[in-house]
């Protein structure tokens, strides 16, 4: 948690863990499963089919002539703006939530003493 002007917040991308803690000959295997809050990817999945909306509208608009981009600059800036958010946003949420969720699973190591056996 880290606060703001006196409120609080937590990191809304830490992924939920489900996994076991086992005990074998070569130490202390951790295996996890990790997946963002469900509350989250309703919000994420929402949000994306907006900026994915207004993306197919931009597109539709540059494809028929309906948008006031007369010049080629403008149509490629538009054109830029479109991949910005068709594609752009969706790996923003991508790279944050693996981002934590390799920390997560690094705390979780260290917290066992185990190493990392991937499978």
């Amino acid at each position: 948690m880290w606060s703001v002007f006196g409120l609080e917040f937590h990191n809304s991308f830490q992924p939920v863990i489900i996994g076991e803690i086992t005990s074998s000959y070569r130490g202390t295997a951790v295996e996890v499963r990790l997946r963002p809050h469900l509350l989250v990817s309703c919000f994420v999945g929402l949000w994306l089919t907006g900026i994915w909306s207004i993306s197919a509208l931009m597109a539709f608009a540059l494809l028929t002539g309906r948008a006031n981009a007369s010049s080629t600059e403008a149509q490629a800036a538009s054109w830029l703006a479109l991949l910005v958010l068709a594609v752009g946003a969706p790996l923003a949420m991508w790279s944050s939530f693996w981002s934590e969720a390799k920390k997560a699973k690094r705390i979780l190591s260290e917290a066992v003493e185990s190493r990392s056996i991937d499978a």
